[in-house]
């Protein structure tokens, strides 16, 4: 069978993340993979088809754009994303991580943008043969707006792309606090900056960078020039662990999300999670050592911080769970079947 890839979100955040986790379970052997995205991203999954595209497939002139004519030469397209891209007529399997610009729209810089996307994602139902998620909430959602789809949704927990456990190492723990989120109105930033300026015998490691910052949250740049708070800059997904594995606290303050790599890979490291109670969190984490604090409550993140104990044993069926692995044969067994 010939399958053809979206691997242009390699190397973007945590879409690029979890598509790491599948594409380093594949078996390249079995069937024949044409891989499309940058060369330096793709060129080790070996044997494979390469395609180079070095087009950003997040920003929003290009998400709809792939050559069509490659891919119509697979038996089937997979995605990582809600964004199928135009002209594919072979079989499709996608990802929706979340319905931001189904329940929260007010959320989105511009109305054009909450239309395109919306008009994406309603796009991306119609067109997929099955969708994957990663809650029953959002599986929930969906079917609420869109009820004759819900025979397409596919419920199902991922994992990072190695048991990260096996080589963590606790002598690397330096005490700050991390935050790996975007910039965006509903990750909670705002909550965790000013939670900082209250608590300031912490140090806020934010993962990004602090131009991109100031311009995507103008509203926010009197919180950068505290003390205690500091942006990584850019980084590769290696120094990003690594960055997390050192941290005594991944902080998730997200007042929305479907799923949160990040806190996957911190407990796969050994770092404590301190999470927002929002429903597609309690559902995935809640029987998982991690903190919850009341979504969009400065106060009560303080407190969860004050109080917090950075140690904790991971269930023993915590890898079979969320194991990439598992989460990989089953995209596989939808594409061919």
């Amino acid at each position: 069978m010939r399958i053809a890839i979206d691997a242009r979100y390699l190397g973007h955040g945590e879409t690029g993340r979890l598509l790491e986790s599948i594409l380093t379970n594949l078996d390249f052997t079995k069937d024949e993979y044409v891989l499309i995205g940058k060369k330096e991203y793709i060129e080790h999954y070996m044997p494979a088809v390469y395609v180079y595209d070095n087009t950003d497939a997040s920003e929003l002139e290009n998400m709809f754009k792939i050559s069509k004519k490659t891919v119509n030469m697979c038996d089937a397209f997979f995605t990582p994303s809600f964004i199928i891209p135009r002209g594919i007529k072979c079989k499709i399997v996608s990802i929706m991580p979340n319905l931001m610009w189904i329940e929260h729209p007010e959320h989105i810089k511009s109305k054009i943008e909450a239309f395109l996307k919306k008009r994406a994602l309603i796009r991306c139902l119609k067109k997929s043969s099955k969708v994957f998620t990663m809650s029953k909430y959002m599986k929930n959602v969906i079917t609420s707006h869109y009820k004759s789809f819900g025979k397409k949704i596919i419920v199902k927990d991922p994992g990072v792309s190695l048991r990260l456990t096996d080589n963590f190492n606790n002598s690397k723990k330096k005490g700050y606090v991390i935050f790996t989120g975007n910039y965006k109105y509903f990750s909670g930033i705002e909550i965790m900056l000013e939670a900082m300026t209250k608590l300031t015998n912490l140090e806020l490691l934010i993962v990004g960078r602090r131009e991109k910052f100031k311009h995507d949250r103008p509203d926010l740049v009197s919180y950068i020039d505290y003390p205690n708070i500091r942006f990584s800059e850019r980084i590769t997904n290696s120094e990003l662990l690594e960055a997390i594995q050192r941290a005594k606290f991944l902080v998730a303050p997200n007042t929305y999300s479907g799923f949160n790599m990040s806190v996957l890979e911190a407990l796969n490291l050994g770092t404590k999670v301190i999470i927002s109670d929002i429903p597609a969190y309690k559902e995935i984490f809640g029987k998982e050592p991690v903190d919850f604090f009341e979504s969009g409550s400065v106060k009560s993140l303080c407190q969860t911080l004050v109080v917090a104990d950075p140690t904790f044993e991971l269930r023993p069926d915590f890898n079979e769970k969320f194991s990439s692995v598992n989460f990989t044969n089953r995209v596989y067994e939808e594409l061919t079947r």
